[in-house]
């Protein structure tokens, strides 16, 4: 409006006026537009209320927001604050690990957990690399180990080999057996369990010990037998017995098919045993026709307590000297008092070194064709009587006639010149120059029932048998002992 110069007159105006509008722009920071608002000048300013952002707090804006729209734009920032959320691991009930994180914070797991006879697995749920809008628990995953218990049986079978999860039920094998053993447990203690690593057990054994029972039906050993036996025991030679009277057969019993000699128990042998002596009893006739024992038939190896003709032989220690066939006896002899023992007895067959013979009742003469050397001399001992001391320094016989009242032993052996005991104790061979040598001997028994006939008369003669029991039809014309009439006789 203008008024000119010149203008005159009282003027009157009136301002009019047009409201303005102002932009107020929001600006929400959670990725959504800004919210924009054009209004009048003066006129209510309403925020906005209902923003949302994950994993954070709305905080009200960067500056205050007028109630109604001021006279100039204005733009309002949303200030929002970030909400932490809890990260939790667990074991089972066990917390491992816990923390608070905000959205986005990148998600790290502790060390891998160790659980024994477990192996760990990883976490549930699959572990993220960054933290949600929300709290996290992540639970130990584990998958059971097996292990392997071995368990050697030692007995020569394959090894018993158990493998089972950790902590199952864990039984030991209880039925081994080892021949020969006792089964005594492991070498450590079998867990009721599984354990977390594998083990090996060894079984422990123990010897059985077996008996040895023996029967020796009144016999003896000099050295006695052992009772018992392990598998683990040396070998094992039983000693045989003797017994008075009789000859030792063998023994009978465990793993014999017949009577033995000469038994051993190898090592590594098993179970009880049980052993029965057998015995022969030792027949002696006492002899009633007359008897020649020629050594010339014998040989050193049947001079070894054997029986000839009723002449007991006991030459261990002696020999048979094969260039004039005759028994050199006494060369070396350590003799204990005889007491008229039979030829059976331990402490005869032991000790003493020479012949035995044994006559019957009556009365009779030995004759022994002999050869002296040194200071040796022939002895020839009738029972518990004083002996006949003899020397013969060039082969001949020495006859000694004996009365007998009952069946009775006769002792030849050697002594030395000068002894003229009524016994034969401890006599003793003083060199090797000093022996004797026994070539035959001759028992000529007297009054014995047996009729000396040289000849008979056909017509007297009513039956005739040899010793063999076979019936002659004539008188014998060849010499020898027959039974005629009922009766021994010699032709």
């Amino acid at each position: 409006v203008t008024i000119p110069q010149g203008s005159t007159g009282n003027r009157s105006y009136t301002a009019t006026w047009k409201v303005n509008q102002y932009t107020m722009t929001f600006v929400p920071g959670n990725g959504e537009e800004n919210i924009v608002k054009t209004q009048d000048y003066g006129t209510e300013l309403t925020a906005p209320d209902n923003l949302k952002r994950e994993g954070y707090t709305f905080n009200g804006w960067d500056s205050e927001v007028p109630q109604t729209v001021p006279a100039s734009d204005k733009i309002f920032t949303a200030q929002w604050e970030a909400i932490k959320y809890q990260l939790t691991f667990k074991d089972g009930d066990k917390v491992i690990k816990q923390e608070n994180l905000e959205m986005g914070a990148t998600v790290t797991a502790p060390e891998n957990p160790t659980k024994e006879g477990y192996t760990f697995t990883g976490w549930n749920p699959a572990l993220a690399t960054e933290m949600p809008a929300n709290d996290l628990t992540y639970t130990a995953t584990w998958k059971v180990n097996q292990y392997t218990m071995t368990f050697v049986p030692g007995n020569g079978e394959e090894n018993i080999v158990k493998t089972q999860d950790y902590g199952t039920e864990l039984t030991a094998p209880d039925n081994l057996k080892r021949e020969g053993y006792t089964f005594n447990g492991w070498d450590s203690e079998v867990p009721q369990t599984v354990p977390a690593s594998d083990k090996i057990f060894t079984a422990q054994w123990t010897s059985t010990v077996y008996t040895i029972t023996y029967t020796l039906d009144g016999g003896k050993t000099e050295t006695e037998n052992p009772t018992s036996y392990t598998i683990e025991s040396k070998e094992i030679t039983l000693n045989n017995p003797a017994k008075e009277g009789y000859t030792f057969m063998g023994w009978t019993g465990t793993g014999l098919k017949q009577a033995t000699s000469e038994v051993t128990i190898p090592q590594g042998s098993t179970g009880n045993r049980s052993y029965t002596a057998t015995w022969k009893v030792i027949e002696v006739n006492p002899i009633e026709d007359e008897a020649v024992v020629d050594f010339s038939t014998l040989s050193d190896e049947t001079l070894q307590n054997n029986v000839v003709n009723d002449v007991y032989y006991n030459l261990d220690g002696n020999a048979y000297d094969s260039t004039d066939e005759s028994v050199v006896i006494g060369q070396s002899t350590d003799m204990q008092q005889i007491n008229d023992k039979s030829p059976g007895s331990n402490d005869i067959c032991s000790k003493f070194k020479g012949l035995i013979i044994k006559v019957g009742t009556g009365n009779g003469s030995i004759r022994v064709n002999t050869m002296t050397s040194g200071n040796a001399a022939l002895a020839i001992q009738i029972g518990n009587n004083t002996p006949t001391i003899a020397q013969k320094t060039d082969k001949g016989d020495v006859t000694v006639g004996y009365e007998a009242t009952e069946d009775t032993y006769v002792y030849i052996y050697s002594t030395i010149s000068n002894n003229n005991t009524n016994s034969i104790k401890n006599l003793s061979i003083a060199s090797t120059e000093d022996f004797v040598k026994i070539y035959n001997i001759t028992v000529i028994p007297g009054t014995t029932g047996i009729n000396i006939i040289r000849g008979f008369d056909n017509a007297d003669i009513e039956t005739i048998y040899d010793l063999n029991g076979r019936k002659l039809h004539a008188a014998p014309t060849k010499g020898g002992i027959y039974i005629i009439n009922g009766k021994k006789v010699v032709q």
